[in-house]
């Protein structure tokens, strides 16, 4: 699978945000890039097209990243539970990074973004063997 053939979904309430990351990701090659605005339009493009990764920004309102990741991975009517999620934050202390991988997440990608890290990260979360396991 070559970068143009993935679809990436960029969960953001924040325009400025997705259309730095969507010029980022179209810079590295990616082509099918959805937004979304909400957790609910998230899982609307989930149950319409398949996805190959989420990027989720963790401060959005009304739903937060994190609580937008546990429903992906938790709820019974999720669209794919097991797609690699990549959480955008600024925040990176110890107890965050612990509440996101509880929920979930696959990796972080540090605020404010580099596009080396984002496509290391990105790269990291396509390749590993590991899946995420419900337990």
């Amino acid at each position: 699978m070559t970068l143009s053939d993935l679809h990436v979904l960029l969960v953001d309430d924040n325009a400025q945000m997705r259309f730095l990351v969507r010029c980022l990701l179209r810079a590295g090659g990616v082509t099918r890039i959805s937004e979304a605005e909400t957790a609910a339009d998230a899982f609307d493009i989930m149950r319409s097209s398949p996805v190959n990764v989420v990027l989720v920004d963790w401060k959005m309102q009304p739903i937060d990243g994190l609580a937008f990741t546990h429903m992906l991975r938790w709820n019974t009517d999720s669209p794919n539970p097991y797609v690699p999620i990549l959480m955008l934050t600024a925040h990176t202390e110890a107890s965050r990074v612990t509440a996101a991988r509880d929920a979930g997440v696959t990796g972080f990608v540090k605020k404010p973004i580099s596009a080396r890290v984002l496509f290391e990260r990105m790269t990291n979360a396509l390749t590993d063997t590991r899946s995420f396991v419900r337990t």
